[in-house]
């Protein structure tokens, strides 16, 4: 299940958030049986363990995946996520995380959550670089939605929401990711 809504007013946004986490399924926990899908994803997230040497290791967990971007109201960089429950591999560093979960609408890796907490030394650069390495390597897509971080009073007016959603976009953007679609914010990577 996959619901994405664009246009939206914060408060319907709130709204649509609310909802979501009370019609979610109970999440059972993970039972380490994975699935085919699942399997391309480990390989993803065990290569890049290699590649980077995690100290804490790769967590495993069944994850309703929701998110919200509440940007300026009525543009694209307001939006609701609603993917259901998924296996989803976490990677839960110092310094960063990383969610990584298998999307079946475009049958592809799908990262759902990239946190760098020290901003403006490479580390996001770098994580990136070595993600699309391995993507390229196993002849995968990736898939994300770019969802600025939103602390209390970090952004002062919608304007600056939208700001930080579309300098996000692009540097993703960067790395070649490119619009899936005109009424979506995500973006796709596709193996060179």
């Amino acid at each position: 299940m996959e619901s994405v809504k664009i246009n939206l007013t914060k408060q319907k946004v709130d709204k649509l958030f609310e909802q979501a986490k009370r019609n979610a399924p109970a999440l059972s926990p993970f039972t380490g049986n994975f699935t085919a899908n699942d399997e391309r994803v480990q390989a993803v997230v065990e290569t890049l363990a290699a590649k980077m040497n995690f100290k804490n290791g790769v967590r495993v967990q069944n994850q309703n995946l929701l998110a919200a971007n509440h940007g300026l109201s009525k543009s694209i960089s307001t939006f609701f996520i609603n993917k259901g429950a998924h296996t989803v591999f976490t990677i839960n560093e110092e310094t960063f995380k990383i969610d990584l979960t298998y999307n079946p609408k475009y049958d592809c890796i799908e990262l759902w959550w990239l946190e760098i907490n020290d901003k403006g030394n490479g580390l996001g650069t770098e994580i990136m670089n070595n993600i699309l390495d391995i993507i390229d390597e196993l002849g995968e897509k990736l898939y994300l939605t770019p969802v600025p971080f939103v602390t209390s009073g970090k952004y002062k007016t919608n304007m600056d929401y939208h700001n930080r959603f579309l300098k996000l976009r692009g540097w993703y953007e960067s790395f070649g990711f490119e619009k899936i679609a005109l009424n979506t914010p995500s973006l796709m990577y596709t193996a060179e």
